[in-house]
């Protein structure tokens, strides 16, 4: 069910025709004063699907041909919609485009790139989108996919690019993301790099800490002072998807995200407010852990508030009972989340700077001040098996479908 075909010999896009146009050379057809030639050989009619869309068809009874195979209804419109989006963005866009190994649904090129669109209305393994985009990168082309089963699409990576497709009548939808908008729009956006792969999310500021205050008083003289649990951060996009993370280390850690020197000095401002002094956090040993840990101490007294006696503390704390909430600076530019970023006028997630660090907490008091730990993912730049094509490095650096 092609939208090519050779009109009289001439090289015709069956969804490029306007209605009268289509009449016309349909009538001429019918009345063999017009030849129909598809692509295969075989002489053609013309035909209209259900949801509008022109198309040319084998005669009845000419069998299959082995290069048209049959195509729905929504299949043949996603193409329409393609073509016509990616020529109204300024590409020279054409449907069933062949090369080495692959057939396009619809191949756009312009200045010397070229991007295929695949539409997946059946079913299809991981593999086979695997080597089917193999195919298309050792050709030069970059592609993308738009599918029908939600199933089908795999966790974003930037190697594969494919998003779910819904069909509404005659409406086509594409999610790129968790951004649904109309295929038209997400093929524009796709063709004009505003959709880039993106393995964390991050706006290139730090990440923000959420810091409850509450106030106690000591088993031991009784006074009260101000405890502080980080209760985690969360960074949100350019994009707008934000990603949360905790920061819990559990009991007795030898480190604590309460203890870097950010949170500490926030809570200055809590201490002048209230009245009360802020708690001491120090290492201490304590005989029911049995170990040295960081621990809250009395400020007054420099009794130990154990983190079993914290804990229990924290469990009866009711909604309304925080003496204050604060949002810090925390240690992170950058949040691990795997998606394709659509930029909708503030840019897209930042590339983390050199000094981020995706850990949760810091795992020491020296790693707490400066707020970072080294992350560093290698890859081998090669031709040779395991390693990647100096192209591919780039693509992987800087994003982009």
């Amino acid at each position: 069910m092609p939208l090519v075909g050779l009109v009289d010999g001439s090289d015709t896009v069956s969804t490029s025709l306007g209605e009268d146009a289509w009449l016309l050379l349909q009538g001429a057809v019918r009345s063999r004063k017009s030849t129909l030639t598809l692509a295969c050989g075989s002489p053609g009619h013309l035909r209209t699907s259900p949801l509008g869309t022109h198309f040319f068809a084998h005669h009845p009874g000419a069998g299959g041909c082995g290069l048209h195979g049959p195509e729905t209804a929504e299949h043949l419109l996603a193409k329409k919609i393609i073509v016509e989006a990616a020529q109204a963005a300024g590409w020279v866009a054409r449907p069933e485009v062949s090369g080495d190994g692959w057939v396009a649904d619809v191949l756009a090129e312009r200045g010397g790139v070229r991007i295929a669109f695949e539409v997946q209305w059946s079913r299809q393994t991981g593999d086979d989108y695997l080597l089917r985009q193999d195919r298309y990168a050792a050709s030069g082309v970059r592609a993308a996919w738009f599918v029908r089963h939600e199933a089908s699409v795999p966790a974003p990576t930037g190697r594969l690019p494919v998003f779910l497709l819904s069909a509404h009548g005659d409406t086509m939808t594409a999610d790129l993301g968790g951004e649904v908008m109309p295929l038209s729009a997400a093929v524009a956006l796709l063709l004009d790099g505003k959709v880039k792969y993106r393995e964390y999310v991050s706006n290139g500021q730090p990440s923000q800490l959420t810091v409850d205050y509450h106030e106690t008083a000591c088993h031991k003289c009784t006074r009260p002072f101000l405890i502080w649990e980080v209760n985690g951060e969360r960074i949100t996009g350019p994009c707008g998807r934000s990603q949360s993370a905790s920061l819990m280390t559990g009991p007795w850690a030898t480190d604590r995200p309460e203890a870097a020197p950010a949170v500490r000095r926030a809570g200055g401002a809590v201490a002048d407010r209230t009245g009360r002094r802020l708690a001491n956090l120090q290492r201490r040993r304590t005989q029911m852990s049995g170990s040295t840990y960081m621990a809250f101490c009395c400020p007054h007294c420099g009794f130990t508030f154990g983190d079993f006696f914290v804990s229990q503390f924290l469990a009866t704390r009711g909604e309304g009972e925080t003496t204050a909430t604060l949002h810090v600076d925390g240690p992170n530019r950058g949040l691990p989340n795997q998606h394709w970023c659509t930029d909708k006028g503030e840019g897209n997630c930042a590339l983390p700077p050199p000094d981020w660090t995706a850990s949760a907490a810091p795992e020491s008091t020296a790693s707490s001040a400066a707020g970072v730990s080294a992350a560093v993912t290698v890859a081998l730049v090669s031709n040779s098996p395991g390693g990647i094509t100096a192209r591919e490095a780039v693509r992987r650096m800087f994003g982009g479908f």
